[in-house]
Parts: structure tokens; sequence; C-alpha cells
């Protein structure tokens, strides 16, 4: 399994620069609202998908935004200043590295309607290219595509990268069914779509069956006599379901996981803890998880307190992530021991 050790980020989004290190298998992010959580993950989707040219215009659609509005790709420019252009490069396994820089892509127009005694050149965002290194023990590639966007259309270049084992998936706060739709039928062909049906039955005993058909996902449910499309069954089963069904079907892959809460019921957070501590021993997924809300942190030192869970406790580490006055972001990592210490003295760990 390829699994991230460390990160460095620099000149991305909202950060001037950060750096987390000592990743588990588990990594929790923690920290207030608009302190970089997300960004941390959009920047290791990025560094796993280093030659995919797509992901910068992805990345932004999950945030919202659209291509052509103003500062579509700026935005992932520190205080959208082009100059010192973004570096996220990260440490894994043994001697191995990944290094990834986005770097502008100008096209200069003329201000003043071109008549030169008026006009003045200026520099406008077209498009972004990404030059990336990969060393794996003594070996080093290196790879460059780009992205360029005019009117709202996406062009894309591409070029070839070795590959090195990683990859992964990004479950965001507000993913549609679509995930699922892939994620099972996968495991259906795999013969292992048991393992999310008994998870699933954990959450809603009245589930009988899940049926992938050509227009969706259904439920099987105990006193309905026709199959429920998985929309018309609430948010909180459908989100159970993207997280679940990703972590069963990515075996020794990294999965990002955007607000881990949302669109659960509090009464929800053990049972999905539990499942993703037991799926993932199985798939040996690494994960990357961001939440603002102590009651999931409360329900996950419940879960790993129990003696039967003892096992699984030295695979996770949480992390604060802090702006801080004097020192800009800081992060604070916590172990088992640290995290139920916090947890227990009411200690905020969240900023």
């Amino acid at each position: 399994m390829a699994s991230f050790k460390n990160l460095r980020i620099k000149n991305f989004r909202g950060f001037d620069s950060i750096e987390l290190k000592g990743f588990n298998r588990i990594n929790i992010l923690m920290g207030k609202n608009n302190c970089g959580k997300s960004s941390v993950l959009e920047g290791i989707l990025l560094l796993i998908g280093l030659h995919n040219p797509t992901l910068p215009s992805s990345i932004n659609k999950l945030r919202g935004m659209q291509p052509g509005q103003s500062g579509f790709l700026k935005s992932m420019f520190h205080n959208m200043d082009m100059i010192a252009h973004p570096v996220i490069m990260g440490d894994y396994d043994a001697d191995s590295f990944r290094k990834l820089e986005i770097k502008p892509i100008l096209k200069t127009s003329m201000q003043g309607g071109g008549s030169p005694l008026v006009s003045s050149p200026t520099q406008d965002l077209s498009g972004v290219e990404l030059k990336g290194i990969t060393k794996i023990q003594d070996k080093e590639t290196s790879s460059s595509v780009s992205l360029t966007i005019e009117g709202g259309s996406e062009t894309t270049l591409f070029s070839t990268v070795s590959p090195d084992g990683l990859d992964g998936t990004f479950i965001s706060s507000h993913m549609g069914e679509g995930l699922s739709l892939a994620m099972i039928s996968d495991l259906v062909k795999k013969k292992k779509d048991h393992i999310v049906l008994e998870a699933i039955q954990r959450f809603d005993d009245r589930v009988k069956a899940i049926k992938v058909l050509p227009d969706g996902i259904y439920l099987d449910m105990e006193g309905i006599d026709e199959l429920v499309q998985i929309n018309a069954a609430g948010d909180g089963i459908r989100r159970f379901l993207n997280i679940v069904s990703t972590i069963a079907n990515l075996e020794s892959k990294i999965v990002l996981i955007d607000e881990i809460e949302n669109g659960l019921h509090y009464s929800a957070y053990k049972l999905l803890w539990q499942c993703i501590l037991v799926i993932s021993e199985v798939t040996n997924v690494q994960l990357f998880i961001t939440t603002h809300s102590m009651e999931t942190l409360k329900c996950l030192n419940e879960i790993l307190r129990k003696e039967s869970n003892a096992k699984y406790r030295d695979w996770v580490n949480s992390y604060t992530i802090a702006n801080t006055k004097l020192k800009g972001f800081q992060t604070y990592r916590y172990n088992y021991e640290g995290f139920t210490n916090a947890i227990e003295n009411e200690i905020e760990i969240r900023s």
C-alpha cells in the first residue's frame, strides 16, 4: 500500500505555508470553519492525480464554482497572487515522494479599446500548468499537463507519467448518488456487496437487499411492496452508503472524506466509525477525514475506548489546524492518548 507520511503545502488557497507530519492509516483533520481543512484534502487529491489536468477544475466545481466565473482558477493561488504559485509535496513509503507545482498560463490583453494612445497591456489567467515530479526510491520521473479555459469550455493537454501505486477518491460533503452507484456496481462484480449490505442493515434493519439497476440504486425494504430509490430513503442513508461503499471498494487506496458528519443524524456517528474501522482493516485504505463536530469526535473516542477496538487505537491520528497570529498556520497532532485526554477534559481541539 502506498500511503502518505508527510505533507507540505505552499501558496495554495488560504495557505501561505502549512506542514502536516506523521500521517497514520486514519487521519482526522479538525479546526474552525475556513481554517483550510478542505484545502488540505484538495491538496492531497491534486498530488495523487498530478497527471490529471482536469482536477483543478473539478475541485473548484465541488465548491460550487463554474468555468467562466471570475477567479475560477485564480482562487487556487494564495491571495490571488499568481507570482507565488502553489507547491504541494508529499512523502510516502520509503524514500519516495511527489511534488506538484501549479503554474499560471497567462494571456495578454489590451485595456482601453485597443488604441495605442490609451491602451495598456494586462495579463489574465487563461489556464494552469501542472508540473509534477515523482520519486520512487532512486528513480525520478517528471510530468507536465495543462488545463486551459476559454469562454467556459475546457481544453486539456496530456503527457505520460509513471504509475506508482497512488490512487484515491474524494467524497465531498454533498456528493450525490453517482459515486455509490459506481462503487456498489464494482462490489457486485467482485461478489463483495455483502460488506455494504451488512453495514446498511445495521443502519436500518428494514433493508433486505441493495439493487443496482440501470437508472440508479434501489433498496428492498421490509414492509414495502416496491423497491425504494436511494434518494427517497433520505440523505442520511445515502451519505452512509457513499462512505461505506467507497471504503469497501478501494483496496489499498486513499479515501478523502470532507465533513464526515454532513447529512447524518448524530445517532449514526458511532455506527459509521465502527464500520469505517472494520472495513478499512479489510481493504487497507488510508483515510483523511475532516470534521468540525465535537459530537462526531466524542463518538469516535467512545468507539476506540471499547476493549474490542483496542487494536485500532494506534491507527488513528488527529490534527488541529490553526491560523496563529505569530507563527501563521500551525498543526497540532494527537495520538489516541492525547485525543482521549482532550475529550475527557473537554479541551477544545477544534481550533
